[in-house]
């Protein structure tokens, strides 16, 4: 039957077969090989995610506690912040020999997360008694922080004398 064809005519039909075998055996057998190993790293990446977002989430709890620390106790009414902020200034100003010459009202502002009060304050003094008094304000006051302190000196014309004072400005996080 085959004696009719020659060498190079056989070789080439097993040629044709062995790549029609070949294409028909990838398609049957190796394509869906492959396309499960594909599925397989996908599976263990998203296991591999899933490990590490309870690593994440205890990063995150973690960096929320330490937020909380930093930005002050947050489940104050103004009211309240304001009361110990009055209160842990006339503490300091005793020990540190400096006046409290004003307080603003608070001041709010309200995002969709969270509302910001700020308060400021203006004492008067002696450079190194405040410089010490805000640096223990800042150190152990945790109902709000202090964000910004500026000094300026005023002369009073009456009696011909320059005061130091400080405008502080203190701010409290609260969630809504």
């Amino acid at each position: 039957m085959f004696d009719n064809y020659t060498f190079k005519q056989k070789n080439r039909a097993l040629l044709v077969i062995f790549i029609l075998l070949a294409f028909a055996s990838y398609k049957r057998s190796f394509v869906l090989s492959i396309i499960a190993n594909e599925e397989i790293k996908q599976q263990e990446l998203n296991l591999s995610k899933v490990d590490n977002s309870e690593e994440s989430l205890q990063q995150l709890i973690y960096s929320i506690s330490s937020l909380d620390k930093t930005i002050g106790k947050t489940n104050l009414k103004p009211d309240k912040i304001q009361q110990e902020i009055l209160n842990a200034l006339a503490t300091y100003s005793k020990t540190y020999h400096v006046n409290l010459e004003s307080i603003e009202e608070t001041h709010s502002y309200k995002n969709v997360d969270f509302s910001v009060l700020s308060s400021e304050v203006i004492l008067e003094g002696r450079f190194n008694n405040m410089t010490k008094m805000i640096y223990d304000l800042e150190l152990n006051f945790e109902f709000a922080r202090l964000i910004n302190v500026e000094f300026y000196k005023k002369k009073i014309l009456s009696t011909k004398k320059t005061k130091l004072y400080a405008k502080i400005l203190f701010q409290h996080y609260h969630q809504i």
